[in-house]
């Protein structure tokens, strides 16, 4: 994702995955390059209704913190 980040001149990755169980979001900031990697994880466990809801949440919160690149792994 830094690779990306770097390429496509933004300032914020995210990357996104199927939660494991005791697992949360971070954020890694990386100072060399100036940019921050968003590992936001999705509780694939859920009923669809509340993954759907999950995954409509976290559209909005990459949705405000504007020009970014997202990859699902």
């Amino acid at each position: 994702m830094l690779a990306y980040t770097l390429a496509y001149e933004l300032d914020r990755g995210w990357l996104i995955y199927a939660r494991e169980p005791g697992r949360q979001s971070v954020e890694h900031f990386v100072a060399s390059a100036g940019k921050t990697i968003v590992v936001a994880a999705l509780d694939v466990s859920n009923e669809p209704r509340d993954l759907l809801a999950e995954v409509d949440a976290l559209a909005d919160r990459i949705a405000a913190s504007g020009p970014t690149l997202a990859a699902a792994a």
